[in-house]
């Protein structure tokens, strides 16, 4: 219980740097929410010279998102998704920063429907590579995903382009990994296998 409460007293503390140590933050939450996403695009820049603000970085990631997934204006934007992965990830890296690797689960829980859609579309651009057997293409991107969550199918399939490109070295503890949790997940009934 002392640790949910520290946790979320870190959130917490995260939120109010991001709002008091930059006055554009709201401005560009509120563009955001308003559907204005080059002006919050622009706006949330101001807030990102702080390497440790995760409020602002997951703003910035969740705005990049939103326009790859708006054809009316992602073609000005040629690397939104690359850039929602990005900032992502400096978003989960400054909360480990702030509050230990702990946090990390309870940041990535506390936003798990931005992160799991994120993560879904990663994951088909990843499958489209590997199934064109573009191994090289498919491996950072299956390589993010574990980056934010542990899952079976980004494992084995990180493990079997490391097999294809014949770099089996590396593919083989990952396989022993994905089976072992695969194995445990099978034991324990009210466990997913993802």
């Amino acid at each position: 219980m002392k640790k949910v409460v520290c946790l979320l007293l870190v959130l917490n503390a995260a939120l109010m740097h991001a709002q008091n140590v930059c006055p554009a933050y709201p401005k560009a939450e509120k563009a955001f929410l308003a559907g204005k996403l080059k002006v919050a695009d622009k706006l949330i820049e101001k807030c990102l010279s702080d390497n440790n603000n995760a409020v602002a970085f997951l703003l910035k990631s969740k705005i990049q998102f939103a326009i790859y997934k708006d054809k009316s204006i992602s073609a000005d934007y040629p690397g939104a998704m690359k850039d929602a992965l990005k900032y992502a990830e400096k978003a989960m890296d400054a909360v480990i920063v702030a509050g230990g690797e702990s946090s990390k689960t309870t940041f990535f829980n506390n936003h798990a429907d931005y992160f799991n859609l994120l993560i879904k579309q990663n994951t088909k651009e990843a499958l489209d590579a590997f199934n064109t057997k573009r191994y090289a293409k498919a491996l950072p991107l299956f390589k993010k995903n574990l980056s934010f969550k542990l899952d079976t199918l980004s494992l084995v399939y990180t493990a079997d382009c490391y097999w294809l490109i014949e770099q089996k070295d590396e593919s083989l503890p990952l396989f022993k990994r994905a089976a072992e949790m695969i194995y445990a997940a099978v034991l324990d009934s009210s466990t997913k296998i993802y």
